[in-house]
């Protein structure tokens, strides 16, 4: 009888090695990362804006970022990070109970999460507001 290959598994995340290789920096460098939400304006909107972050720092400080990360909140290792930038999007799917306890251990050991909810009705234009959005995906965390 022949062997059948595996099926093939879309979007199961990096390869082992560029996985490994991410991790590695992550691990020797000062990275900061932000929630992937699977919008591609808004998460190209969270590289540029950490990008610009990391400048500052380097420019200001004794810190040098190196560039920042999209994590997945389901697979990656979150204490990697010292910051976490979540845009929050009406869409946006609920983590699972795994995911949450890596986000509880990360807030318990030091790491910080930046919730924003992209709502900044600065200008009087009528934005949506977040706050429910961000009220379902914040529930399951510790508030300790």
């Amino acid at each position: 009888a022949a062997a059948l290959p595996a099926p093939a598994r879309a979007q199961e995340g990096p390869p082992p090695a560029e996985a490994e290789a991410r991790a590695m920096n992550a691990a020797n460098e000062t990275v900061l990362a932000y929630v992937a939400t699977g919008s591609r304006r808004t998460d190209d909107i969270s590289a540029a804006g950490l990008r610009g972050l990391s400048r500052a720092l380097f420019d200001r400080t004794a810190i040098e970022p190196a560039d920042p990360v999209a994590v997945d909140l389901e697979r990656d290792d979150l204490s990697l990070y010292p910051l976490l930038y979540w845009p929050v999007t009406e869409d946006q799917r609920q983590p699972s109970a795994a995911a949450y306890g890596r986000l509880n251990d990360f807030l318990r050991h030091g790491g910080m999460i930046l919730f924003d909810t992209r709502d900044g009705d600065v200008a009087g234009t009528g934005a949506p507001d977040g706050s429910a959005d961000l009220q379902r995906l914040a529930a399951a965390l510790d508030e300790g």
